[in-house]
């Protein structure tokens, strides 16, 4: 039996032994797994952050249209003409509703606008239209009054 318990500790030696060198192995390909995961990480982050940069210009750019919008429809509550407009625009300053009323307002004292839409005469309502003609009715009547001094 002691014979078996030799053998029994010589293999289990061996075991041991392979198993230690299949240790180094292992942790190699840990390691290697572990990198990879790491770059894949870091392409996704890499990526993601293109898509979160690509999202916030999209937002900037959004942002200034609706700037330049307000400028625009601001200018047009007081009257400026378009070619005013696109001419002067590029001097109102701010980007809250506030801010450009209160440019739009500093510029149409230096500038005014050139469309006027004021009453002449307050109190006094616009004239009414004449009502249609209707030719072929004029041209009957007119054919009545004088048929009788037609000679046929």
């Amino acid at each position: 039996m002691t014979v078996d318990k030799q053998m029994e500790a010589i293999e289990q030696v061996e075991e041991v032994e392979t198993d230690d060198e299949e240790q180094p192995q292992d942790d190699e390909q840990d390691d290697q797994a572990e990198q990879i995961d790491e770059e894949q990480q870091t392409k996704e982050q890499a990526e993601l952050q293109a898509k979160i940069d690509e999202v916030d210009a999209k937002i900037e750019q959004y942002r200034i249209n609706a700037v330049e919008a307000r400028k625009v429809q601001a200018m047009k509550e007081h009257n400026y003409s378009d070619e005013q407009i696109e001419k002067y625009v590029k001097f109102i300053k701010g980007s809250t509703t506030d801010e450009i009323d209160m440019s739009v307002l500093q510029l149409s004292q230096d500038i005014t606008p050139s469309i006027y839409y004021a009453d002449p005469s307050p109190f006094n309502g616009a004239k009414a239209k004449p009502v249609a003609k209707d030719y072929t009715e004029i041209g009957r009547k007119a054919f009545e009054r004088i048929k009788d001094k037609l000679r046929l």
